[in-house]
């Protein structure tokens, strides 16, 4: 299982706290003495977000693109997760002198789940697998998972310290699990080791003290010579992501194809009509829909009367939204008369070969709550005449 997971109309923040103690160098008495240079980052993973993995550290690193999560601060949280670390990398200013590196090793001393996340798994007890779909997925690409990124942020805590204890009753579940590891690769891993993957289902762990801080105060951190030894700091990283597969078993009377897209500028609502220059493509959209799970319809069915038309299955609880053209009496009626709200917000599609020919709909929406049986049928009439 490799995936990510978020909210599909109802987007809800996953919020996960990872404490990490930065390390390397020399621990002997006498510390060495960096040169005066210019400062580069060199790590793996780095390409991905910046085009490359080599690269000067500047204030500009500490920028948050609008809208967009701290991409070095989702980089240092996958970091310490995985224990991959990074290097620092001073050029001298004086030729004379030697390149110094310096590598700085991630020891995750802790892995917690904020009070959001806590508050989502106990919203439903199926809940739990999709946290462990995470932690699945984070062990691969960042990118994997269920669902688009809409949004979140990530930050640094710096200056305060780690502290764990184990919770009671832990130890006889880490003797029980370390027990089960079969022979050789027991040797590979001691049971402390193994203690520290277990993190939150065997420790309570806090972060006491510090401030937020940028990455370029924390580079200045880690090259104080002080805390070569070890240094604990926390990276915190928040996800927004919208569900996908939310809506299963799309079947439509006519027979036609019936798949599912996205709520994005440029992507198209119809089959059927055109091709890529002459079919209806979405061109604005409330803003707390992008990314949303939709149903892409037949345009040839636009005249079909049968009710029900389409059926689908519904995973879970969910806000349904449906575009209607205003004009369209028969089912702006049928909807109010079976719990549909007009929500004073539309949608717009229109022509890539001719702007001007758009289309604005109206968006009624319906909530199906937690006291629905899930999968739940969805049954829509056609569109009429």
């Amino acid at each position: 299982m490799k995936k990510m997971w978020a909210v599909l109309f109802a987007a809800l923040v996953l919020a996960m706290g990872i404490a990490c103690s930065g390390g390397g160098g020399s621990s002997a008495v006498v510390l060495p003495t960096l040169p005066e240079g210019t400062l580069h980052l060199n790590a793996e993973g780095l390409g991905g977000y910046f085009g490359s993995e080599y690269f000067e550290v500047t204030p500009a690193l500490d920028v948050v693109p609008e809208g967009a999560i701290w991409p070095l601060g989702e980089v240092l949280w996958y970091g310490c997760y995985a224990e991959t670390g990074f290097m620092f990398v001073i050029e001298p200013n004086d030729p004379a002198e030697d390149i110094a590196r310096l590598s700085v090793a991630y020891h995750p001393c802790g892995l917690n789940w904020t009070q959001d996340t806590i508050d989502f798994i106990n919203q439903d007890p199926d809940n739990r697998f999709m946290i462990f779909n995470i932690m699945a997925g984070l062990e691969g690409n960042p990118t994997d998972g269920e669902g688009t990124t809409i949004g979140g942020e990530a930050y640094i805590t710096a200056g305060g310290s780690c502290q764990i204890e184990m919770k009671e009753g832990a130890q006889e579940l880490v003797d029980n699990f370390y027990s089960l590891i079969p022979f050789p690769y027991n040797l590979l891993i001691t049971k402390e080791q193994f203690q520290v993957y277990l993190s939150q289902q065997v420790y309570n762990s806090t972060y006491d003290g510090g401030e937020r801080v940028t990455f370029t105060q924390l580079a200045n951190m880690l090259l104080n010579p002080l805390n070569w030894e070890k240094m604990d700091f926390k990276v915190t990283l928040k996800t927004t992501r919208a569900y996908s597969l939310l809506m299963t078993g799309i079947t439509a009377v006519s027979g036609l194809q019936y798949d599912t897209n996205t709520v994005q500028a440029g992507n198209r609502i119809y089959h059927g009509d055109g091709g890529s220059s002459t079919g209806y493509r979405i061109t604005d959209f409330p803003e707390g829909l992008i990314c949303r799970e939709i149903i892409r319809t037949q345009f040839g069915d636009a005249s079909r009367t049968e009710n029900p038309f389409l059926t689908f299955n519904l995973a879970r609880a969910s806000t349904l939204y449906m575009a209607v053209d205003p004009a369209n009496a028969d089912l702006t009626t049928w909807l109010t008369l079976n719990g549909w709200v007009l929500s004073g917000d539309t949608i717009t599609a229109a022509r890539p070969s001719n702007p001007s020919d758009s289309v604005v709909f109206s968006l009624y929406f319906k909530v199906c709550g937690d006291g629905d049986e899930y999968p739940l049928g969805i049954s829509l009439p056609g569109n009429g005449d």
